[in-house]
């Protein structure tokens, strides 16, 4: 019942130059290695990149999950999915998730893009995010971390 509630109340959006100082602030302190290898540097300079969007869920002004989207002329990619340790491995997890790759589909197909690259992490839930990934997208692996799949 928990779980339900705070999907309701997760809200999604495009992050903005204002999220900038609290997107740095959870993406420095990550230790899982999911943000951008330097967010200080990388954040302001995806939130100004015409290419690029940061889609951010969160409740209660708290930020949940952040997923950024990009295009490259001919393909849409998917980099730093970071989720809230307090999200991770729960019932709410895939809602967050969900809405978080829906936000990022919607922005690529409206550039055009019909292929998303994902890039994921080589660690040790490899093989089960592959598999969640075909299951939920159809994706395939196309490279060492790589998976793709069409919108």
């Amino acid at each position: 019942m928990k779980d339900s509630v705070l999907v309701k109340e997760v809200g999604f959006r495009e992050a903005i130059p204002a999220d900038e100082r609290r997107l740095i602030q959870v993406l420095v302190n990550d230790i899982s290695g999911e943000s951008p290898n330097n967010p200080v540097n990388d954040i302001p300079a995806t939130l100004r990149c015409p290419a690029a969007k940061i889609f951010i869920a969160e409740k209660d002004e708290e930020i949940l999950a952040t997923l950024t989207a990009s295009w490259n002329g001919r393909n849409g990619e998917l980099r730093y999915l970071w989720i809230a340790p307090s999200v991770r491995r729960s019932r709410t997890m895939e809602k967050v998730l969900q809405g978080l790759f829906d936000n990022a589909a919607s922005y690529l197909r409206a550039v055009g893009m019909t292929r998303v690259l994902f890039f994921l992490r080589a660690d040790e839930n490899l093989q089960q995010n592959e598999r969640m990934y075909r299951r939920k997208f159809g994706a395939k692996v196309v490279g060492p971390v790589v998976m793709a799949f069409d919108l």
